[in-house]
């Protein structure tokens, strides 16, 4: 089940056995009860590892806009400390991405007919620096054997959780070279049967080069189409809502080593090309040496990049500015 909307509320029974306070003192699952939304605050990549890493927050929940009132302090387990986010939390690929197509271009460039368009308005609103977490829009063949498109909270949650609040996984990408391993238990049944696609006009990347001022590079098709990664997707079963407990949709983005394309990462985001889209989420393909054989080493000279102010470090920032080349020169120090 699939493209179902998040519940409105958050449980108290949620609540996760580490807490971290906001700075005006509240629980952040307390100001989420009181105030009737499914948490948390939209805030910059530092706070989403943060949250996802060492509060367990849980991964089915809204986001309401970001202001400082409501961002997410330094752990208090560790004062003085800097945070370690773990293993691919702030180095991770494709970690932010642009899409600012219509639902009438995503339709046409699916060929998907409107009424198997399941996404909701609030997903196509323009987005200049999609951050994890969100709802982003996703394309595969239904059941009925017509294409449709669907919404998917990014950062993927296979259907076998049963507790949420101790997935601890950072699963908005998955290495492509590995998710059919039998040892990959998150992605394996996803990679046999859901496979998706992910429609972007543009993805960031940072080269850390100089580790105090990461620079961000905006990277899209050098023939001006949108890019379409690979995803999976699955949905699990969300707990204590009002309405009871529902499915939500969630998705990852696939990974391959880097080529010329990507002079600042060793990781690719994982790129499709239209003549193989049918075929990757055709739901009758389940053979696991023709998959990998599709998801091999990219290709090359299908992306160009530029540099972009640095103010994309934070997702408060999400207008058609993140989306300018800068001089480097002159670039803003975030």
């Amino acid at each position: 089940m699939v493209g179902l909307e998040f519940g409105q509320e958050t449980s108290a029974r949620q609540a996760p056995a580490k807490t971290c306070l906001f700075p005006n003192g509240l629980d952040p699952y307390r100001f989420a009860i009181e105030r009737k939304i499914n948490f948390v605050t939209r805030c910059d990549s530092q706070t989403v590892a943060h949250r996802f890493r060492d509060h367990h927050l849980p991964l089915g929940a809204n986001t309401v806009s970001h202001t400082s009132e409501y961002n997410c302090p330094p752990c208090p387990r560790q004062p003085g400390k800097a945070r370690s986010w773990g293993p691919n939390l702030t180095t991770y690929m494709c970690g932010r991405f642009t899409l600012t197509q219509s639902r009438y271009a995503l339709e046409g460039f699916f060929h998907v007919r409107p009424e198997n368009d399941h996404v909701d308005d609030r997903v196509y609103v323009p987005h200049y620096n999609f951050p994890p977490t969100e709802q982003v829009p996703g394309a595969r063949i239904g059941k009925d054997g017509e294409m449709r498109l669907d919404a998917y909270r990014w950062g993927f949650v296979p259907s076998w959780v049963r507790n949420i609040a101790e997935f601890k996984l950072t699963t908005i990408n998955a290495r492509s070279e590995t998710v059919a391993k039998a040892k990959a238990k998150t992605y394996a049944s996803a990679f046999r049967s859901h496979r998706l696609l992910v429609p972007a006009d543009s993805f960031f990347e940072w080269d850390r080069t100089d580790p105090k001022n990461k620079q961000p590079y905006l990277f899209a098709r050098r023939d001006g189409e949108p890019i379409v990664f690979a995803g999976l997707y699955d949905s699990y079963l969300h707990p204590d809502t009002s309405e009871g407990e529902h499915w939500i949709a969630t998705c990852t983005i696939l990974t391959t080593a880097a080529n010329e394309d990507m002079p600042i990462h060793d990781r690719l985001p994982l790129i499709l090309e239209r003549d193989v889209w049918e075929r990757w989420i055709d739901p009758e393909l389940h053979d696991v040496d023709e998959l990998e054989g599709m998801v091999g080493v990219a290709s090359s000279g299908v992306l160009t990049h530029f540099p972009v102010d640095r103010k994309v470090g934070s997702v408060k920032n999400d207008d058609a500015s993140c989306i300018e080349r800068v001089d480097l020169s002159t670039a803003t120090l975030f």
